[in-house]
């Protein structure tokens, strides 16, 4: 990867000033990374609609799930490009790509050493995308699309209804043509292209194996299907030509061609749109650390969470390409606080958490009372997740805190209220604890029928989570008082939780995993105590933290955190082993989780300790697996090499840990405008090869900027405005000590930032 250092400052005035760069982000072509065919990479693009766009950036697809798709449904699976000496410019062609947030750009050379360029362009929201090739030798040329419409998980070879009307190519399934039309699920596709004078039908089916899927033994084949090619010729006196190709998919045939139309007549003005939005995006939130290659990596990192946030009748976030490309609220609500809440996108969080209130369980007799969902499609809403709810109280309690936004709180506290009341009518037992099912908790491979990691029935970061549930309700009930069904008593049921917790499950030095139904412990080394102390800090403290991360250091390796500890009798070193287990069985049995490196550090009382754990993970999004993101797994025994495990390839809450612990654990910052006074907390823990780390976020209405590390004069926290004046600050030095802060006009800011905290 080819990195150039930006030098790029906001104009400050000051020595000091001088001396504490303000994050501005890399544009998206400094983001640029390299693929060569000796170490292939996926590319993933989303439009932030329902669409997205995947692939190997050189080489053949090598999954069935690579494609252009709407809403879970395949629509397009390729296309290439064949020239008048039979040359056909396609994956065997590629002998470089470059990927940028915002298009994918393909060289191939030809046997001449001519090279011709392909560039891949998805726009936003338009169900479409683009395919523009420079450099085209005279002659004649021929564009052959390829086909599949199908369901993710199906494979099948339907009959297709092709028509070419005013030089556009249109395309649907024949068992569609006719049916009422449905956005959600655009029936027909159009081709069209500029510089095509006609097209030459040669319909044909292409019977493909696709190796990744052949690894997992799962989706392996499919049926793409070639309905000919669009033809057209390069007049020999242009040394070399521009082919554009537009793909759009709608309701209708005439839908369709219309949209195809536009893309071409707007190509410039989306392609613009997306690319502003991108760079709006990592400039909103940005993160520099001092060193080129992080900041990069960071600001990658920020782009493919994005990604992942799309807006599939309405809006949510997607859990991982490619198989969980639906929204999943355990999944979502992990993710929020590092997609959304430590950027200052509360909006959007408080979008995203509202939109699973709606499908809350309110049912008194329902033994999932209470319960958020933790799957809904629009086919299904599904509450098989006793720990869902939970991180959904988190995500919300951690949201009100920065945000500070009582009005959406006073909205969402009667659904933290009818959650209490749920677990208490129908799941807490005499020692108040929250019971489950084995297969309740998000280590749920099999499920509930057949689970391979059983846990039941009182997990250990179960108990936390309500733990935090019941300080949250009680915060609620103690700001909104008048808001029906709050209670009295939440903070007393928290006190008792936590007196019994922490009699029943330590083990001497070491939390253990979870309580068997029979009152027993299950010493099993899991890292569910680590997320134990993410879901409620609180409820330990500071030798507790430490008796908790030394206990799990066995699980804590330089690639991941494992799920079971290897000297565990069930410890599954591979996730695809398929001669000796199917692959469910790893998945929390050995498998490295990506995102638990996040609580590993967040569990730490210097999180500086954790830091190779970031250092891998960024090092992956540039290094490794699909281009510029983070993987969902891998397996649970080193391996050579870390680009494909059989897990998700972009995976969401792997992606909002890193992004979180910057924040919150690097950074040390902690707000809580709900306290009485409203707190800010600088607690800086700046790895050494981060001195510079600057991260740019919002406190309430407030943009701010935060260099842990400044100066001598401590942390420096700038606002470009004064803020409320009953806002406290306070900076938690490397001593312990606590000194306060007040808000002060800075001369020497950078531009834009007038007003510094200044420490006593």
């Amino acid at each position: 990867m080819k990195i150039v250092c930006l030098g790029i400052l906001l104009g400050v005035a000051g020595a000091a000033a001088a001396a504490t760069p303000a994050p501005v982000a890399p544009r998206l072509e400094e983001m640029a990374l390299t693929v060569t065919p000796a170490h292939p990479r996926e590319y993933i693009f989303s439009d932030k609609g329902a669409a997205h766009l995947a692939g190997e950036c050189v080489g053949e697809n090598s999954r069935s799930y690579h494609g252009f798709y709407v809403a879970m449904h395949e629509v397009v699976d390729g296309w290439t490009l064949r020239l008048e000496d039979g040359t056909e410019l396609g994956p065997a062609t590629v002998t470089e790509a470059i990927v940028t947030p915002d298009r994918l750009v393909r060289r191939h050379t030809l046997p001449s050493g001519e090279v011709v360029t392909e560039t891949v362009t998805l726009f936003d929201r338009e169900n479409g995308f683009k395919v523009g090739y420079d450099g085209i030798p005279g002659g004649r040329f021929a564009f052959r699309p390829r086909i599949d419409m199908r369901f993710l998980w199906k494979v099948s070879r339907p009959g297709y209804d092709v028509r070419w009307e005013d030089g556009t190519l249109l395309a649907c399934r024949t068992d569609r043509v006719g049916e009422a039309p449905d956005p959600a699920h655009p029936a027909w596709l159009a081709i069209a292209a500029a510089g095509v004078s006609g097209f030459q039908a040669a319909p044909e089916y292409l019977d493909r194996t696709y190796p990744k899927g052949v690894a997992r033994k799962a989706m392996d084949k499919a049926s793409p299907w070639v309905p000919g090619d669009l033809v057209g010729h390069i007049p020999p006196r242009i040394p070399s030509g521009r082919l554009e190709v537009f793909f759009a998919a709608d309701v209708d045939a005439a839908a369709a061609a219309a949209r195809a139309r536009r893309l071409r007549e707007q190509q410039v003005d989306l392609a613009a749109a997306r690319s502003e939005r991108l760079q709006q995006l990592v400039d909103d939130s940005a993160i520099t650390t001092g060193v080129p290659r992080d900041d990069i990596a960071l600001a990658w990192t920020r782009v493919s969470l994005d990604n992942l946030v799309m807006n599939q009748r309405g809006p949510g976030i997607y859990a991982g390409f490619y198989w969980f490309t639906t929204y999943w609220g355990r999944d979502t609500f992990i993710t929020l606080p590092g997609a959304c809440i430590t950027s200052g996108q509360f909006a959007e969080a408080e979008t995203l958490l509202r939109s699973f209130a709606t499908f809350q369980d309110t049912d008194p007799a329902s033994a999932r009372q209470g319960r958020v969902p933790n799957f809904v499609t629009v086919d299904q809403v599904q509450y098989a997740s006793i720990d869902g709810t939970w991180w959904f109280v988190r995500a919300l309690d951690e949201l009100w805190r920065q945000a500070g936004d009582d009005a959406f709180a006073a909205e969402m506290a009667p659904v933290v209220f009818r959650a209490v009341d749920g677990a208490l009518a129908h799941a807490v037992d005499g020692e108040h604890f929250l019971t489950h099912g084995d297969g309740e908790t998000w280590m749920d491979g099999g499920g509930e029928a057949h689970p391979y990691s059983p846990r039941g029935n009182r997990a250990v970061e179960v108990q936390a989570l309500w733990h935090r549930g019941l300080l949250t309700a009680a915060r609620l009930a103690a700001r909104f008082p008048d808001v029906p069904g709050a209670r009295a008593d939440y903070a007393d049921l928290a006190a008792r939780l936590a007196t019994n917790f922490h009699a029943r499950f330590w083990d001497g030095e070491r939390l253990v995993d979870h309580l068997n139904v029979d009152g027993s412990q299950d010493t099993q080394l899991r890292p569910n105590t680590l997320l134990a102390v993410l879901a409620s800090p609180t409820l330990f403290d500071a030798p507790q933290r430490a008796a908790i991360t030394a206990a799990a250091a066995d699980l804590v390796r330089p690639w991941g955190v494992q799920s079971l500890a290897a000297s565990d009798p069930f410890f599954h070193p591979k996730h695809l082993d398929l001669a000796n287990y199917y692959y469910d069985e790893a998945y929390h049995n050995g498998d490295v989780w990506l995102w638990l490196s996040g609580a590993a550090v967040s569990a730490l009382n210097d999180p500086r300790e954790g830091f190779g754990q970031t250092r891998m993970l960024l090092d992956e999004a540039l290094d490794e697996g699909a281009v510029g993101t983070i993987q969902e797994i891998r397996d649970g025994a080193q391996a050579a090499r870390n680009d494909e495990f059989g897990g998700a390839t972009s995976q969401a809450w792997s992606l909002a840990e890193v992004l979180r612990n910057v924040v919150q654990d690097y950074a040390g910052l902690r707000v809580d405008l709900t306290a009485a006074p409203p707190l800010i907390e600088v607690r800086p823990s700046v790895p050494a090869a981060w001195p510079d780390l600057a991260v740019r976020t919002r406190i309430g209405e407030h943009p701010c900027l935060l260099a842990p590390g400044a100066d001598e004069r401590g942390p420096a926290l700038w606002f470009p405005d004064a803020v409320p004046d009953a806002w406290r600050f306070r900076w938690i030095g490397p001593d312990g000590a606590a000194r306060a802060g007040r808000l002060e006009i800075d001369t020497d800011a950078p531009a834009g930032w007038n007003h510094r905290v200044r420490w006593d």
